[in-house]
């Protein structure tokens, strides 16, 4: 008698274990499931805001142009076919610009640009037109884009032996098509035209 009472008491026992254990393992997957919930939605969030691109830090960061010391930069803008830029001469003696180089990211860009071989008196605040092949650029319209430069220039009176080297860079929107810089609209004055080679309207011969 004493031993059918010790199973029937083993087997309560078992019993209540097993609905200790079930309770226990339908909590556990109950919170699995809104946590699992809550990190697809939030996953979600983060693909929208991505999409819209609110977490793109470049949307974040203001524009900016600037060559440190020697050359300041007023303005600037960043077209479909080339950069027009507004640079000031603080050099403090006439120079002559002997070459500007145009890369974005480690590929180097074809370009040229009318001030090239041209002296720039001390103060003058001179438009810099450059017009460049954008096409490997992988440059995309309507986003911030950076583009380095590079202006190499020589004191006028000396020679290129004594060339320097001034970086800057431009970071602002890409505008995307547009007629080049130094040509409002595709459009010069009468008795001008704008070759692609130079980027500024000059005048018919």
């Amino acid at each position: 008698m004493i031993s059918i009472k010790s199973n029937k008491k083993n087997k309560t026992i078992d019993k209540t274990k097993m609905l200790v254990m079930q309770k226990t393992s339908q909590a556990a997957l109950e919170f699995l499931t809104t946590y699992a919930w809550a990190f697809v939605v939030i996953l979600i969030m983060i693909a929208a805001l991505s999409y819209l691109g609110i977490l793109s830090p470049s949307k974040l960061l203001p524009e900016r142009c600037n060559f440190g010391a020697e050359i300041g930069c007023v303005d600037y803008t960043m077209a479909g076919n080339g950069v027009q830029l507004r640079l000031k001469n603080n050099v403090g003696k006439p120079i002559i610009v002997e070459g500007i180089a145009v890369s974005s990211g480690k590929t180097e860009l074809s370009c040229a640009s009318s001030i090239v071989g041209t002296t720039w008196n001390p103060g003058d605040v001179i438009d810099v037109p450059i017009v460049c092949d954008f096409t490997d650029a992988g440059l995309v319209e309507g986003n911030k884009e950076k583009l380095s430069l590079e202006i190499t220039y020589y004191k006028a009176g000396s020679s290129s032996t004594f060339s320097k080297v001034v970086q800057g860079g431009v970071f602002a929107v890409f505008e995307g098509g547009g007629a080049g810089p130094g040509c409002p609209n595709g459009v010069c004055e009468a008795g001008e035209n704008c070759p692609a080679d130079v980027g500024s309207c000059t005048d018919n011969q």
